[in-house]
């Protein structure tokens, strides 16, 4: 999803992040990272000189992996900062001991050509969804929501090895990293769990379920009205693995975000040095060296 306001291009590389918090969220978690310091996330800047910068971009960090968040291009350039951005966030990743970025882009979208070209590849898609507002459905017999509780760990992981393909599990943090809010019994068996992303009153829900059970648009329903009856719009993020959303919400939800491509770049650092030389981009502008930034041999 690609916004441009005035002159500022702003490239979002995670549409779930843009439909939830919207174009402030950019200034706030900037200013947030240079008040705190996070280890959760980090931003890299390109400067024409020591006090402007005229391009930025940030990536949150997930166990082994990051995920670009967003791009924004302030200078006046007829060419994209776009790559530069992109080999920058990959250099300070590789420093910090990621093993891969992954980034969001459709096929038709010009990001995806950046991305490919700067050696992303396309592995899994996701589609988002509207869900309609009436929740008043009841979840049918035989299927409960509940909070995960650390006890439930082995059990998801075991699901989650079941249900999800080999490259979502390649990207995913482990789920002792990132447990689910959520989980879903079925005649007392364990058989889905679902993510969950709030802001002001909205709700983002990434639900992961065994398709072989019989499963009920009240199902999801029932999740949102147990613990989020009181929020105005219900998103549900489709991944490739979960094509059910389609077929069983039927026409109870609406596509607010077409396919995209989960795209996934694996890094290597073999040797780190400190090189302070290594402070120009290929279109000859500096980088921002918040943190020790070394060259990739």
């Amino acid at each position: 999803m690609t916004l441009f306001r005035h002159r500022k291009k702003v490239l979002w590389l995670n549409t779930e992040l843009c439909l939830i918090r919207g174009f402030q969220y950019i200034p706030s978690s900037v200013g947030l990272e240079i008040l705190s310091f996070p280890t959760n996330w980090f931003t890299r800047a390109i400067r024409t000189n020591l006090f402007h910068a005229i391009a930025f971009g940030q990536v949150e960090i997930e166990h082994a992996g990051g995920r670009i968040l967003w791009i924004v291009d302030l200078s006046d350039l007829e060419k994209s900062l776009s790559a530069d951005l992109l080999d920058n966030l990959a250099v300070e990743a590789g420093l910090r001991g990621l093993h891969f970025l992954t980034a969001s882009a459709s096929r038709e979208d010009y990001a995806f050509k950046y991305l490919s070209d700067a050696g992303y590849t396309p592995t899994i898609w996701q589609k988002i969804w509207q869900c309609d507002s009436d929740i008043r459905a009841v979840c049918p017999s035989g299927f409960i929501w509940k909070k995960a509780r650390p006890s439930d760990l082995l059990s998801i992981n075991l699901l989650q090895s079941k249900l999800l393909s080999h490259n979502e599990k390649a990207i995913t943090p482990p789920i002792n990293k990132k447990p689910p809010a959520f989980i879903l019994f079925h005649d007392d068996t364990l058989c889905g769990y679902a993510n969950v992303m709030t802001a002001q009153d909205k709700v983002m829900i990434t639900p992961i379920i065994d398709p072989e059970k019989p499963l009920y648009p009240s199902v999801i329903k029932n999740l949102i009205r147990k613990f989020f009856r009181r929020l105005s719009t219900y998103y549900l993020v489709q991944t490739s693995s979960q094509q059910w959303i389609e077929t069983v919400m039927g026409d109870q939800i609406l596509l607010i975000q077409p396919r995209q491509e989960i795209m996934v770049k694996y890094l290597a650092v073999r040797d780190k040095q400190l090189v302070s030389d290594y402070n120009r981009s290929r279109s000859n502008q500096h980088t921002d060296i918040v943190t020790p930034l070394s060259r990739i041999d």
